[in-house]
């Protein structure tokens, strides 16, 4: 089977799903073994989808026949793949932006309806009475970047025009969301 293998990874490079399909069933087993294992936050069905994103992606992309067997080579890659989730997971490097309000759900959540024009005034009052409690928590910094950001603006354009790293861009965003999540109306 892994000379037919070989045969099926240029079809699927090209966007065959039946030759993708072929290799699955070629490795269902394995990828069935590697879902059981147990990590926290996840289930046998997201471990399977990430089996199936590293198959797709990283082992029939990156497959060398003289450096080993196919079965070999995805057992090992699928399994990376998931120690590296578990360990994006031990990290908590997304429960900023899991937990954080936006900025537009906060807005959103104020529309009931087809408002009055004293719901309106009240509405606008209550968003600013928010950003000024976001406002006064912000650093220079942050506030600079939200400001930029909620315009639409790419980490890229922000740094252009701020002259700020991409890198102090996103670490300012992430702790405007972490304060933003703490403003209430």
């Amino acid at each position: 089977m892994s000379l037919e293998v070989c045969e099926l990874i240029p079809k699927v490079l090209k966007g065959c799903d039946d030759s993708f399909l072929e290799i699955v069933e070629y490795v269902h087993d394995i990828i069935d073994d590697i879902s059981r294992m147990k990590v926290k936050g996840h289930d046998e069905e997201d471990l399977r989808s990430e089996c199936y994103i590293a198959l797709r992606f990283d082992v029939i992309s990156r497959f060398d026949s003289s450096k080993g067997t196919f079965r070999a080579f995805a057992a090992l890659v699928m399994k990376r793949r998931l120690y590296s989730v578990m360990k994006a997971e031990t990290r908590h490097k997304r429960n900023i932006l899991n937990r954080a309000k936006s900025i537009h759900g906060l807005l959103e959540s104020l529309d009931c309806g087809t408002p009055t024009p004293y719901a309106i005034l009240e509405q606008k009052d209550r968003i600013q009475n928010c950003m000024q409690k976001l406002s006064s928590k912000l650093s220079q910094q942050e506030s600079e970047v939200a400001h930029l950001f909620v315009r639409q603006n790419s980490y890229a354009r922000i740094s252009e025009m701020t002259g700020y790293r991409i890198k102090t861009i996103d670490n300012a965003l992430q702790r405007t969301r972490r304060k933003a999540a703490g403003v209430t109306i």
